[in-house]
């Protein structure tokens, strides 16, 4: 079986990126929103605090590390991998990358 076209592999890893980047940084601010918080606490926002964290545990980000990073790494460590792979990956990494870039800059001018 043929696999995907490099450029295209590459296009989908990076649309891959900027479809998962979004939740995984919301998901990153709410956990850190959670864990974070050493103020004292009133009965109200220990509330909030439960129901954030029943959210954050229910999220679909976190079973993607804690289940498909591993299997990726094992994957691309042990397994067989196809030229298109390598492909996606760097799309992924790159769009990863620009997309930081990118949010950093428009941060930097809307803050001047």
């Amino acid at each position: 079986m043929v696999g995907l076209p490099p450029l295209l592999s590459f296009i989908l890893g990076a649309m891959a990126s900027a479809l998962g980047y979004g939740p995984t940084k919301r998901w990153l601010a709410t956990l850190r929103r959670v864990l974070g918080g050493s103020a004292p606490r009133d009965a109200q926002r220990e509330d909030s605090l439960k129901l954030l964290l029943m959210f954050v545990t229910l999220h679909p980000v976190p079973w993607f590390f804690i289940l498909g990073v591993p299997f990726a790494i094992y994957q691309f460590l042990f397994g067989p991998l196809h030229t298109m792979w390598l492909w996606l990956i760097a799309g992924v990494l790159v769009g990863a990358v620009l997309i930081y870039l990118y949010e950093n800059k428009i941060a930097g001018r809307s803050s001047t």
